[in-house]
């Protein structure tokens, strides 16, 4: 009887566990959605608003813009990448010289000493 009373004992604690676990978890997705709503949404709506409106203002203006200007940074981005994609490719076949095991000649077989 002493048993059964322990093993009811028992289960109830895993399952008072098992709500705390889940409270837990449900007041985190509940903080994690009320951060989203209060800060992330109004700071995405607020960038997307200032993005349209410099962009409108751009537009209203492009016949004074340089193409050059605007061109520059993202030739400078891909040159870069490139030659950061080639300068890779160029340690992994050195470091693939570097480490090819050399099969020993017969002559090595019997090393003098």
């Amino acid at each position: 009887m002493e048993r059964v009373l322990f093993s009811e004992i028992q289960a109830f604690e895993d399952v008072k566990q098992r709500n705390q676990d889940l409270v837990y978890r449900i007041t985190q997705d509940i903080g994690q959605t009320l951060a989203f709503f209060n800060f992330t949404a109004p700071a995405m709506i607020a960038s997307a608003y200032a993005l349209l409106l410099e962009g409108k203002e751009l537009w209203r203006n492009r016949h004074r813009l340089d193409t050059l200007a605007l061109f520059y940074p993202v030739a400078a981005f891909v040159c870069r990448k490139i030659f950061v994609a080639i300068m890779g490719l160029e340690r992994k076949t050195s470091l693939k010289k570097q480490y090819v095991l050399i099969a020993p000649s017969s002559s090595s077989t019997n090393p003098r000493f």
